[in-house]
């Protein structure tokens, strides 16, 4: 399915309304710091900006909510994964790679967890996203690890 079959099949397009509500979410969630970082290579100083979850917690009708716009607004879910490997998080993203939410253990409701979201990743809707992405842009390349465990969570 190319990318373009996938944007008309899409129930509809997400509105201002739901944009609005993700950044909401997202400024919430997610703080940035600016950092200075000098490589080993050269004594060059370069700024960069770090991002970090806050410790803000998504109310649970919030989150709901966030799920509904998943499913019917034809969002990319994918795992952040932190240095060494293992998900610190989630990224929610539309098909051309805007993120709109990204959330961390401590921003979810206690009712669930990042291994018990991961499933959200695995959705037929989500695979579809991926292989119309990997189809159409190649120089993308998303890899999704089967399992929650796979990653070294």
């Amino acid at each position: 399915m190319l990318l373009r079959e996938l944007l008309t099949k899409t129930k509809y397009m997400l509105s201002i309304k739901h944009l609005d509500f993700l950044e909401k979410l997202m400024d919430m969630t997610v703080t940035y710091y600016d950092m200075s970082v000098i490589p080993n290579i050269t004594s060059k100083t370069f700024q960069i900006k770090k991002v970090g979850y806050t410790r803000s917690r998504i109310s649970l009708i919030d989150f709901k909510s966030v799920l509904a716009i998943i499913k019917e607004g034809c969002l990319l879910v994918l795992p952040h994964v932190n240095k060494i490997g293992s998900i610190d998080g989630y990224i929610i993203s539309d098909v051309r790679g805007n993120v709109l939410l990204m959330f961390g253990e401590d921003n979810i409701p206690e009712k669930y967890s990042l291994q018990s979201f991961f499933v959200f990743c695995h959705t037929k809707q989500n695979k579809g996203i991926i292989k119309a992405l990997s189809e159409t842009n190649d120089m993308m390349t998303i890899t999704l690890l089967d399992t929650f465990e796979a990653y070294g969570s």
